[in-house]
Parts: structure tokens; C-alpha cells; sequence
């Protein structure tokens, strides 16, 4: 592996990394929808609010996947934990100020936030479990099965 990549991952295996990155995703998305609006372009308010939902379900499924590397599952899961309210709340904020409508007037995207939340929650603890079981699998001992003889 090339210093530049291994640099790169390196950087990524933190989650105040992964969430910054997806909230200059989340800026860069809102800041083109803001100018093809004020060029003429007719974009749906919502369109924020969706951007910003469509990027914290990306982050979600990064972090969880990213998790699987990480060295020390407790601090990683607190920070990832920490990141992911950090990343919605500000995304929640870029998406108000944006699009000029509170969450609870941008119709379904309050239950889609809720819903995100605990399908975060789900999956980075399917991972961890996963990841639990293929560290007990490791540590065990293996032995070959034994052949039966069946009836002979």
C-alpha cells in the first residue's frame, strides 16, 4: 500500500473524519442546489432537508462498515455515536437555513431523521456483534470433525 492511501485510510478510521467529510458533502450539495436556485432552476424546498438525509444514511453505513476496522470497538462506537448526532444536527441546521422550513414543516423528513437514528443504532450494532463473533471464531480453537461412521 502506498503511503498516500494508507495515509488516506489512516485518516478515515475516525469518526469526527468521516463525519466532517460528509458535511462538506452535505455544504457542497446545498450550497449547488442554493446557486441553480437562485439561477432560475426551480428546486423544491424539501430538496435540502432530503440531501441532508440522503447524506446521513451515507454516513451511517460508512461509519458502521469503517467500524469493522477499528482497533478498540468501546471508543470507537462513543465517537461514532458523537459524530452522528454532530453530523444531523448540523446538517439539520445547513437543511433550516437553506430551505427556510423547520423540520416539522418539511413534512416526513422529522420520522425520516427518527427512523435514520435507530436504523444507525441497528445496524452499528449488527456490525459489532458480527464483529464479536468472527473475534470468538479466531480465538477458538479449531478441530477437524471427526468422520462418523454411520452405521458400519
Amino acid at each position: 500500500m502506498t503511503e498516500q492511501r494508507r495515509f488516506i485510510t489512516q485518516r478515515l478510521h475516525s469518526p469526527f473524519t468521516q463525519a466532517s467529510a460528509v458535511l462538506a458533502l452535505v455544504l457542497l450539495f446545498d450550497f449547488s442546489g442554493k446557486l441553480l436556485q437562485m439561477a432560475g432552476t426551480d428546486i423544491e424546498p424539501r430538496y435540502f432537508w432530503n440531501v441532508s438525509a440522503s447524506f446521513l444514511l451515507f454516513f451511517s453505513m460508512l461509519n458502521s462498515l469503517l467500524s469493522l476496522l477499528a482497533k478498540s470497538t468501546d471508543n470507537y462506537w462513543g465517537k461514532s455515536i458523537l459524530s452522528y448526532l454532530a453530523l444531523a444536527i448540523l446538517g439539520g441546521v445547513a437543511a433550516k437555513i437553506f430551505s427556510s422550513l423547520s423540520i416539522n414543516e418539511a413534512g416526513t423528513y422529522r420520522w425520516l431523521y427518527i427512523v435514520l437514528t435507530a436504523g444507525y443504532l441497528v445496524f452499528l450494532s449488527i456490525i459489532r456483534m458480527v464483529r464479536k463473533i468472527i473475534e470468538y471464531a479466531q480465538h477458538e480453537d479449531w478441530q477437524e470433525p471427526r468422520p462418523h461412521n454411520h452405521g458400519q
